[in-house]
């Protein structure tokens, strides 16, 4: 998914049997990490649908702050979904309109 220009979205995705222990907290902290190194990176963000409330876990837990809820046009892609993105941001330097 392209955020535009200056920004990277990181993404998840882990069975049931391997959640709850860590995994994806640290799989997107290094790659925070990497992203605060990138020439030309100002944000890092995190969508999930709404109905995963362990993905916000992870963002929040990594700093990000949630910045909007959006109704995705094609609506739930999954069983369980709602259809509805909420969207994680972190700013890893001052945006370059700030």
């Amino acid at each position: 998914m392209s955020i535009g220009p200056g920004g990277l979205d990181i993404g998840y995705w882990l069975h049931h049997a391997w959640m709850g222990k860590g995994l994806a907290t640290m799989a997107a902290a290094a790659l925070v990490e990497a992203g605060r190194r990138m020439s030309g990176v100002d944000r890092i963000e995190i969508h999930h649908d709404e109905a995963n409330p362990a993905s916000g876990a992870v963002a929040r837990r990594l700093g990000f702050t949630e910045v909007e809820r959006v109704q995705v046009s094609e609506g739930p892609t999954a069983p369980g979904e709602t259809g509805v993105d909420v969207i994680w941001r972190l700013q890893t330097r001052p945006s370059p309109s700030a």
